[in-house]
């Protein structure tokens, strides 16, 4: 770049005025000579005007003027110097001090003070070029500016120091040969990084002649062009800066700033907007579709939002400098997203296929058909503080896989239009979200059934909401005859003005909403599809057993349906006519059984015989949400105790204490959490233990059969073989519990919801997989004709139960309603059981009586599961008809036939489960032993006969062998070598035993062997020499110590071999008698009871 050199209007006429005062030769009121120079005309760039060499002194009296009387400061002598120039008719008055050499020296020793009027008012000149400043014996130049332009009357330089006596001053007049005015535009002051390209437009102004320019665009690029172009390589603010210069040499200069953005954010990102642009695309993931903003500018960021960003699509329509691309935004469904406040534009779209969190507020402003495209895989949570939120969806994509709430201020959601959730809806605590209209619907699909999630305190679902249970038939259109069936049902949701509260009535549900689906048949005037048999049944157990017909026994047919009050008219309790009860209401919690036809299509051909075949359907019942705790409340009793009946004027035997129960929450539930056996927090709770029975029974519409569920079997329960029974009871469904007592209640509770993302396809019975199997022996039985007619039986075995039938440990088999096909298993007492409670297999054969019963035909018994029955037993299932016997482990299926007309073919008379003691040779245990290693013992056993039975147990004692606690345990595999690993031995005597409990719960102890631990201490405490050694070794303490000393000598496998006491520094022990090999000593001091170390040594 061009060393710059101001330019000025140059003087023609002036007056130079030089005061020249001394402190060595002017003195106050003294005259000093003053000297002026005059020049009328100057040669432009060359001329200069230079004052004569001057020595002033008291003696020179020619041209004079008064001297300032000097200040006295505190005694120290202070003045002023000064050399006054006086100009005139210039509109700029420049200045070029020059200090020459030796001779002509002017001498400063601190600064040089510029002061100028402008009119008599004092302005402060511009300083360029070479300042002499704070300069002592030194020469250089200095320059003058005057702005503002104006007339300067005075211009003063003031030094604060002393003069030297001889000096020079040249002062030179630069002059402007031309007027010029340097000058430019920018095309656009702010750019984005991407593309940009800066334009500058020189307007320069000249009067005559032509400019020279350099341009300096700050980040080193420079360009001599009249106006040129450039683009910056990174974001920032940069200045450009252009130089003009006259062909004479005058310089002047002018700068604007620009800005670039959009370049990668350095910093941090945390709490900045995200702006969206599509710069690459629709991810929400992928950080270069979004800008940030900051300091008013934009910047490309490098990470997409997370929880402290605010986000805004489609808000404002450009970002910067930068058009967006598209206004659709994906949530894909892997991608988990997350931002502070959402903004959505217009035109804004977020497909949401995957997670998306927002932390703060939700401001909507799309369109109805733009906003958020909800999809089944899609997850919106709503968590942070935030206002109260209008949640909506876009049409068509009114959908979400799950939607969770957890605001911290307790700042309601509310939906502003339909949304149908498929998986689950979680709430935090205290959180509302209010289903306004009738918005929120929980969808239900052969694959899964959406649930809401355990509803902490304070969390609350308000409005009206759509609950669908999904029916499979077979699959659509065809659909199969085999589910033509019955199905116990329950509702999720309520029909009253059941307050969630609990402030109001408890809740109530009708049954109107199976009709918009399904052909509902009953008594005439009871707002039914036709008049016939009842569709619909409620059970009580204080009636006569009988299943004469559909309108006596147990179950009792509904015969009117009343929508407007929730009312039910049922068969009167003691008339068998089909007389009305008119007031009965159905509470939550309540089950019903249900004839189902499939949907209402092909009416005349689900009516009448031989019956078309029903198709899948989903049935949806409105209403408010069932949440928090639900006591049942059994739809004839007028108190909320379970029904109970135990009287010589009821025939019920079977059925006593039987209720039809439901599932009251749109969630699955947990029969294990019940109260009876989960003490903790049970979330099914029954008024006492003793007063409720830990089975439960569902039917399987399939096969037509109740099957059971026993959560007291083993540590996850079991059933009766039935794979598709489990401890899971599904939204919707109904099943039957055991009360023991009059005094019985049952409570469901917000505890009992299980909590899962992932629900499972609904089977028949509405349960969930099996849970894995406990490690009880057990047998289940499967009698099957095809895979629609099958029945099911289990066998238990654990010492404690007993042969004979025990109403509290077996579960009755309760057949099936239009079953064809039946299994039990007889108690010793002759009862037939679905579960069937066995003691354990103790050295003796043992038989179980099976129960057959089918319409006749080819039919097989399958045995599934044969689990932990002890290996000395061979089971037989034993054919009395055909005199035939099979191994069922060898043979899990066998065929065989059933003649109904023939007795011996079916019933209790042909099949027989016989437990045959095998002659085995009996458990032996070989040996047991230990030794140690670096990190504890290693204990090895050697056993014959053990099989996959028997059960080895570990324990160890610290005190001699007086108690014993168990350290781990073995199971047996048949390998005859088994061994344990005790990784936190005791300091010093370990005692270990081996229990052994075999197949027959026999248990056997092993001798007790002892090891001793030797730690890591600190090797230096003594020594021992020689080592090797053969005949005796000399122990010497390395430190004194006080008192008794032991020593014992331990062999490599832990076993103490020697020991001896001693008192003085030297200790002589001789091991004549040990065998060749490794030994440690430990040494303890017995006085302070200190363990001073162990040392190593080899006997030869």
């Amino acid at each position: 770049m061009p060393q710059q050199k101001p330019c000025f209007f140059y003087l023609i006429n002036f007056v130079l005025m030089v005061w020249l005062l001394s402190y060595n030769t002017c003195f106050a009121q003294q005259l000093c000579r003053f000297y002026a120079s005059q020049q009328t005309s100057i040669t432009p760039g060359t001329s200069s005007i230079e004052n004569p060499t001057a020595t002033i002194s008291a003696a020179d009296t020619s041209d004079y003027a008064t001297i300032k009387t000097p200040l006295n400061v505190g005694g120290v002598l202070s003045a002023s110097q000064s050399l006054a120039f006086t100009t005139s008719g210039a509109a700029y008055a420049p200045l070029v001090v020059k200090i020459g050499g030796l001779a002509n020296t002017l001498s400063v020793a601190n600064q040089i003070t510029i002061q100028a009027y402008n009119n008599g008012v004092p302005v402060n000149p511009a300083i360029s070029g070479s300042v002499l400043l704070t300069m002592l014996n030194s020469s250089g130049n200095s320059r003058i500016s005057f702005l503002p332009q104006g007339i300067y009357n005075n211009v003063r330089i003031t030094l604060n120091s002393t003069l030297s006596l001889a000096y020079s001053i040249n002062l030179f007049y630069a002059y402007q040969d031309v007027a010029f005015l340097p000058g430019f535009t920018v095309n656009q002051p702010v750019q984005c990084l991407e593309g940009n390209n800066f334009t500058v437009n020189n307007n320069s102004s000249v009067n005559s002649g032509s400019l020279s320019y350099f341009w300096d665009f700050g980040d080193g690029f420079t360009s001599t062009l009249t106006s040129p172009a450039h683009a910056y390589a990174a974001n920032g603010i940069y200045t450009i800066k252009l130089t003009a210069t006259s062909a004479g040499g005058c310089s002047g200069s002018v700068s604007q700033l620009v800005t670039v953005t959009g370049g990668l954010f350095v910093g941090n990102l945390a709490n900045l907007d995200y702006y969206w642009v599509g710069a690459a695309g629709a991810d929400w993931g992928t950080a270069s579709n979004w800008r940030v903003l900051n300091s008013g500018y934009y910047y490309l960021p490098s990470l997409a939002p997370i929880s402290g960003n605010s986000v805004y699509i489609g808000l404002p329509t450009s970002v910067g400098c930068t058009q967006p691309v598209q206004q659709i935004i994906t949530v894909g469904a892997n991608t988990v997203a997350r931002c502070n406040n959402l903004n959505l534009g217009s035109n804004a779209v977020v497909n949401l296929a995957g997670s998306l969190t927002i932390d703060g507020n939700l401001t909507d402003g799309s369109s109805a058909a733009n906003g958020i495209r909800g999809l089944p895989t899609g997850k919106l949570t709503i968590s942070g503080t935030g206002t109260p939120t209008s949640l909506k969806f876009a049409s068509g994509y009114q959908q979400l896989g799950a939607l969770e709430i957890a605001r911290t201020n307790i700042s309601p959601v509310t939906l502003a239009s339909p949304l149908a959730v498929f998986s689950y809806i979680n709430l935090g605590s205290n959180n509302t979200l209010d289903s306004q209209n009738g918005n929120l619907t929980l969808k239900s699909t052969q694959n899964n059934t959406a649930s809401v999630y355990t509803l902490p305190a304070g969390a609350v679902i308000k409005g009206t909401i759509n609950a669908e249970r999904f029916f499979y038939a077979g699959g659509n259109p065809t659909g199969s005859a085999a589910y033509r069936s019955y199905r116990l049902l329950s509702s999720p949701v309520s029909n009253n003005s059941y307050n969630y509260s609990g402030a109001q009535s408890a809740p109530v549900y009708n049954l109107n909403y199976l009709k918009a689906n399904s052909i509902i048949t009953g008594s005439a005037n009871g707002n039914f599809d036709k008049t016939g048999n009842p569709t619909l049944y409620l059970f009580r157990e204080d009636v006569n057993a009988g299943n004469t017909s559909f309108t006596t026994g147990n179950f009792r047919g509904i015969t009117k349906i009343d929508p407007a009050t929730n009312n039910l008219g049922t068969q009167s309790r003691y008339n068998l006519n089909n007389v009305s009860d008119t007031t009965i209401q159905l509470a939550a919690g309540n089950g019903v059984l249900f004839f189902f036809r499939g949907d209402r299509s092909n009416f005349t051909g689900k009516t009448t015989a031989p019956f078309a075949a029903p198709q899948d359907v989903t049935f949806t019942n409105s209403g408010v949400l069932n949440q928090g705790n639900i006591p049942v409340k059994i739809w004839f009793k007028n108190n909320l105790n379970l029904s109970y009946t135990n009287s010589p004027v009821v025939t019920n035997t079977g059925v006593s204490g039987y209720n039809l129960v439901g599932n009251p929450y749109a969630a699955t539930i947990d029969w294990n959490t019940n109260s009876a056996k989960n003490t903790t927090n049970p979330g099914i709770v029954f008024s006492s233990a003793a007063d409720v029975d830990t089975k439960m029974y569902v039917f399987d519409p399939l096969a037509k059969t109740f099957n059971w569920f026993d959560a007291s079997i083993g540590t996850s329960g079991g059933n009766d073989g039935n794979p598709n029974v489990t401890q899971y009871i599904a939204s919707g469904q109904g099943f039957f519990i055991r009360a023991k007592n009059s005094n019985a209640t049952l409570t469901f509770t917000e505890a009992a919801k299980v909590n899962s993302e992932t629900l499972q396809p609904l089977p028949a019975m509405l349960g969930l997989p099996q849970p894995a199997n406990n490690s009880l022996a057990a047998i289940k039985i499967q009698l099957k004709l095809d895979s629609a007619n099958y029945d099911y039986a289990a066998i238990y075995f654990n010492p404690g139960w007993k042969a004979e039938h025990d109403q509290d440990e077996d579960a009755i088999d309760l057949d099936g309603v239009g079953n064809t096909v039946n299994l039990s298993t007889f108690s010793a007492d002759q009862q037939r059981l679905a579960i069937n409670k066995m003691p354990a297999l103790i050295n003796q054969e043992t038989k179980i009586v099976l129960f057959i019963k089918g319409n006749g035909g080819r039919y097989q018994l399958l045995f599934p599961q044969i689990s932990n029955i002890p290996k000395q037993y061979k089971v037989f299932l034993k054919d009395n008809f055909l005199r035939d016997s099979v191994n069922i482990s060898n043979n899990p299926t066998y065929d065989f036939d059933i003649d109904p007309g023939l007795l011996e073919t079916w019933g209790e008379k042909r099949f027989e489960l016989v437990f045959h003691l095998a002659d085995v040779q009996p458990y032996r245990l070989l040996s047991f032993k230990g030794s140690q290693n670096k990190q504890g013992f290693i204990l090895n056993w050697m056993v014959q006969n053990e099989f996959d039975y028997t059960s080895f147990t570990i324990e160890k004692s610290a005190d001699q062998g007086k108690t014993y606690t168990a350290i781990g345990n073995r199971q047996s595999d048949s390998s005859g070598t088994y061994n344990f690993r005790d990784i936190h031995p005791f300091e010093g005597k370990n005692t270990f035993r081996l229990k052994q409990e075999d197949g027959n719960n026999q248990i056997s102890y092993s001798d007790p062997i002892d090891l001793y631990w030797i730690p890591t201490v600190d090797t230096k405490t003594f020594s021992i020499y020689p080592n090797p050694a053969s005949n005796q070794i000399c122990v010497t303490l390395n430190k004194v110590q006080k008192g008794l000393i032991q020593a014992r000598f331990i062999n490599m496998q832990g076993i103490e071999v020697q020991r001896q006491n001693f008192r003085s520094e030297n200790y002589i022990q001789s091991i004549q008698k040990l065998v060749p090999g490794l030994y440690s000593v430990e040494l303890r001091n017995l006085t302070t009871n200190t363990l001073l170390g162990y040392q190593k040594f080899v006997k030869i």
